[in-house]
């Protein structure tokens, strides 16, 4: 049997194309670039539609892209990126 050595050696079905120091697991660059309606987000993540429409009008949302004026959709990438940057150690920070 043969035996592979280095990054190739780490590669699997399930981290294959995965950048290794990569702050987000996101399997491929396609679903990175995914759009999101609100009721995905909700579905996939478990904040609330409601949420997102009254974050919203704040500007305390991730990124967003206006596809017309009653329709949004978020990208995977820029969601998982600002749910990363709301991670803390305990509720007082």
């Amino acid at each position: 049997m043969m035996q592979i050595e280095g990054e190739a050696a780490m590669q699997t079905p399930a981290n294959k194309g995965r950048d290794p120091n990569a702050d987000v697991c996101i399997d491929s660059e396609a679903d990175a670039n995914r759009l999101l309606s609100r009721d995905d987000v909700e579905r996939e993540y478990g904040i609330s539609r409601r949420w997102l429409e009254l974050a919203a009008m704040s500007g305390n949302t991730p990124p967003m892209i206006r596809v017309s004026r009653r329709m949004v959709r978020y990208r995977r990438a820029d969601l998982e990126a600002w749910l990363l940057e709301r991670t803390v150690r305990s509720t007082s920070q």
